[in-house]
């Protein structure tokens, strides 16, 4: 409870007694030194002496929205290019900077972006932090960042297209012209071999054929929750599954795109596909995939079975269309796809020099939420700058919602950082330099002064303050909403109790009160008794007895 300053009077004084100056004024200071004392219990247990400042008067952001507030917008620029030395250069270059036609950027566990560098016949590591321009730390496929030559052999490679980890942190590559998928063993090193391959029985075949066991012209990869990869086999015009334990040359488990795993004619409808290229999955379980020259992206749900049919399909109306087309609904060559940690779809729109961004729930012939690339769903133009790009083929997001795109004409890789905005916490109530704490998205920051900050990209994230002791807080939780621009929680602390300080604070006061009462009783008597006391009486007059009186009689004398 917070005390608040009452008025003493009526309390101290002696009114009904008729006090001199001197009394009045020893009322006076007892009434100033009870007020000072009320004053201190206020500064002491969070009175508004000595609390932080209020909260502004500002509306608190906690609303419900119809949808997330996104981390992106329509047209925003790339925030670095890895490949070339600034944002608006597109040649292909060599070494340990430069890149020819790469296809897919991902990011592993430790946050290192490893992509295709596809024309260069190998795959690069790039250890953050990341700038523009920097050069990688390890190669595969060529002995030295000099190489560039095709190879079929252990170490050797020829148009790798995908790159995808597993949760042992073995990488796999797609090695797409020896029609071969490679397995490498960590720790990574320059030159390494691959430990395993599926798509051949040997490391020095690269036979094309449509089998359980071969592929032909595998591009993209992906790995589910339960360790099994996804090729998309597009020459087959399939999508095969694999699950572990792994062995060389052995065989898919499953097929989608096809009835069986002996047939590869292409087709147009929900069970058939044409030329697919990229494969990824949700949280779900939720296989997508870049269906290329039928000019859409397919959606098939689990659990998958041989030749089953898809259940939505993006960038076309029906499952029977297939033509091309630059609007918010239509596609163009999409060949990558990835998932964010919102279940956000991206699709790398090749054709159409763009990428675009589907929100759930997903729906047959949705349109698309945002695009990168162009200043909106209608243009296609190519471009090298920051807001530009030029046949991207890859997308891929790290594990802070950073977008990665293989921007393969324009010979880089570009990263799309969304804006940060604050989020504010606001406090009231609490004394001054009281310690303070919120923990917002997961992290926690703490503070003495009114305000704590949190900078944040778009969308919804639960939040939490921590307890003080002697105080109710309110709200205690909640969901802040950021959405493009600074959003601000009012937290309010209200005491509840006069805390440890009340056990020596309380008697003390009090001591001091009833010490000043009982003195200032006795001045206030003294000097009442003081002012009552009898003046001095005048000496008695003396009269002299009167004389005989006159002889015949009359009045006495008159005394003089």
């Amino acid at each position: 409870m917070t005390l608040r300053r009452r008025s003493r009077r009526g309390t101290l004084g002696r009114t009904a007694l008729p006090l001199g100056a001197p009394a009045l004024a020893v009322v006076a200071v007892t009434v100033v030194v009870a007020s000072l004392s009320l004053g201190l219990v206020e500064a002491a247990f969070g009175g508004t002496a000595a609390v932080h400042a209020p909260a502004p008067s500002v509306a608190t952001v906690l609303r419900a929205a119809a949808a997330e507030p996104n981390p992106y917008s329509t047209g925003m620029p790339a925030q670095l290019a890895i490949g070339q030395d600034n944002l608006t250069w597109g040649v292909a270059g060599s070494g340990a900077t430069g890149l020819d036609f790469p296809v897919e950027p991902v990011l592993d566990a430790s946050g290192d972006l490893w992509l295709t560098d596809t024309g260069h016949n190998r795959v690069l590591e790039f250890v953050p932090p990341f700038t523009t321009g920097m050069a990688a730390s390890v190669v595969l496929g060529q002995s030295s960042f000099s190489g560039t030559a095709a190879a079929t052999s252990q170490t050797g490679l020829n148009w790798p297209t995908s790159v995808a980890f597993n949760g042992a942190g073995d990488l796999w590559v797609s090695d797409s012209d020896n029609n071969r998928v490679l397995e490498y063993a960590p720790p990574f090193s320059t030159g390494e071999a691959a430990t395993l391959v599926l798509g051949q029985a040997t490391f020095t075949t690269s036979n094309a054929a449509t089998s359980a066991s071969n592929l032909s012209y595998p591009a993209l990869l992906a790995i589910t929750s339960s360790g099994d990869l996804l090729v998309t086999d597009s020459n087959n015009n399939r999508v095969v599954e694999y699950a572990p334990p792994f062995t060389d040359g052995m065989s898919a488990s499953v097929v989608l795109g096809q009835a069986s795993l002996t047939t590869s004619a292409a087709g147009t409808s929900a069970t058939n596909m044409s030329n697919p290229q990229a494969v990824t999955v949700n949280a779900a379980g939720d296989v997508f995939v870049a269906d290329v020259e039928n000019n859409r992206v397919l959606e098939f749900t689990p659990p998958l079975s041989n030749g089953m049919a898809a259940s939505v399909v993006l960038g076309q109306a029906t499952f029977a269309a297939r033509g091309a087309a630059a609007t918010a609904v239509g596609m163009s060559d999409p060949v990558g796809v990835a998932v964010d940690a919102r279940g956000d779809l991206w699709v790398a729109d090749a054709s159409n020099n763009r990428v675009l961004e589907y929100v759930p729930p997903f729906a047959t012939g949705m349109a698309a939420s945002l695009v990168l690339g162009q200043v909106n769903l209608t243009q296609s133009v190519r471009a090298a700058t920051a807001t530009g790009l030029d046949y991207p083929l890859g997308v891929s997001l790290d594990t802070h919602g950073d977008l990665w795109v293989a921007d393969s004409d324009n010979n880089r890789v570009v990263e799309y950082v969304p804006v940060e905005f604050p989020v504010q916490f606001a406090e009231g109530g609490l004394a001054y330099k009281t310690n303070w704490s919120v923990t917002f998205g997961g992290t926690t920051h703490s503070s003495t002064t009114g305000w704590i900050t949190f900078p944040q990209v778009n969308g919804s994230y639960a939040w939490s303050v921590g307890s003080v002791g002697g105080y109710a807080v309110a709200p205690a939780s909640g969901t802040a909403f950021v959405n493009g621009t600074t959003t601000t929680v009012v937290i309010v602390f209200t005491s509840t109790s006069t805390g440890a300080a009340a056990s020596w604070f309380w008697p003390v006061v009090t001591s001091v009160l009833l010490v000043v009462f009982v003195i200032d009783t006795a001045l206030a008597v003294m000097l009442f008794l003081r002012g009552r006391r009898p003046t001095a009486r005048p000496p008695p007059q003396v009269v002299e007895p009167a004389s005989s009186p006159p002889a015949g009689g009359g009045p006495p004398p008159p005394v003089s």
